[in-house]
């Protein structure tokens, strides 16, 4: 099929409730969800019910660039939207897949009130061609705000060539603000391969959190892209009200890919980005770390400032080798600051 609904933005309304998929042991081919332009969408799901829930199935989005899950409005207020996004779950003992062209999920102008995570995989293998997660407005400034986690996975294969968490705007930013202390990503025995993990840019983007932005237990990352976190311009990374670290890894690794840094914060053209962490940046245990060895682990220029509430880094059953790269390299007026040690 070419898609689930279409409308002609001639002031057509759909108003629907429960999942848009039910998928039980099949497999499902589509260009894009649905069209509806600028007509009205209402879509009202209940606690803990998806938008889309696959169980042992395959599903592809072959449409250039379309997102799987699109909540919220590219103008006006932010709608509040219940319910979660997608619940894929893979039991049968067999490779099952989820395709798309565009983003995993879609971020715009919205309230997610849902305490439960967002999306929710397990035991999938999931390939998106441009970033997987997505906060922005083809219009201008958004922010979205969440209530619980935003994905979790436990035994599946993500892989992504663009950035596995993207927030900006054309003009005013991109914003996300958790409420939740959970970690805002949880992986569990996943193999990922992306290129940056977040980049938070264009000028005014943010992403305040309440706890860790990445928990990784026995899992295999492999970073292709600038930075595993990368935040640019005026653009900001905040937590509050936590001691966890931004990124928490338990065993498994992490691969930095040729000229990948680990943490880049850079500013241009007057206008610096921020990160103020009220917990440690990062903390690893058990974890086996490759990184590009070419460039700083922790880079900072352009007058960019990061303030961690603890370690800056904090290693544990742990090796790193930088080869003849310093753990940090300050350029431009920045600043990096602890609050509390051990470096």
């Amino acid at each position: 099929a070419d898609a689930l609904a279409i409308s002609d933005s001639t002031g057509n309304s759909f108003h629907l409730a429960g999942s848009l998929l039910d998928l039980s042991n099949t497999t499902v081919t589509l260009k894009l969800m649905g069209e509806t332009g600028s007509d009205t969408f209402v879509h009202t799901l209940a606690s803990g019910e998806p938008a889309i829930r696959m169980a042992n199935s395959n599903l592809s989005l072959t449409g250039g660039g379309r997102a799987l899950v699109n909540f919220g409005v590219d103008s006006g207020p932010a709608i509040t939207q219940g319910g979660v996004a997608l619940i894929a779950t893979n039991t049968s003992g067999t490779t099952k897949t989820i395709n798309v062209t565009g983003q995993l999920l879609r971020m715009s102008g919205v309230n997610l009130t849902d305490t439960n995570t967002q999306v929710q995989l397990s035991n999938m293998t999931v390939s998106a061609s441009s970033n997987m997660l997505q906060i922005n407005s083809n219009t201008g400034a958004t922010s979205v705000s969440l209530a619980g986690p935003l994905l979790s996975d436990t035994g599946g294969t993500l892989s992504t060539s663009g950035t596995f968490l993207l927030a900006f705007g054309l003009s005013g930013g991109g914003t996300l603000n958790s409420a939740t202390a959970s970690p805002l990503i949880q992986f569990t025995n996943t193999t990922l391969t992306t290129g940056s993990f977040l980049i938070v840019s264009d000028p005014s983007s943010a992403i305040n959190l309440k706890g860790s932005l990445l928990n990784a237990t026995n899992s295999s990352l492999t970073v292709n892209g600038f930075a595993l976190v990368s935040v640019f311009a005026s653009s900001s990374l905040t937590t509050s009200a936590t001691t966890a670290p931004l990124i928490n890894l338990s065993g498994g690794s992490l691969t930095l890919g040729t000229g990948v840094r680990a943490v880049h914060m850079g500013g241009f053209f007057l206008s610096s980005p921020s990160a103020t962490l009220s917990g440690p940046l990062f903390k690893a245990d058990g974890t086996t770390i490759t990184p590009s060895q070419t460039f700083p682990f922790i880079e900072i220029s352009g007058g960019a400032s990061l303030t961690t509430g603890g370690s800056i880094l904090d290693l544990t059953n742990t090796s790193l080798n930088l080869g003849t790269q310093p753990l940090s390299s300050l350029t431009g007026g920045s600043t990096l600051t602890n609050t509390a040690g051990p470096v």
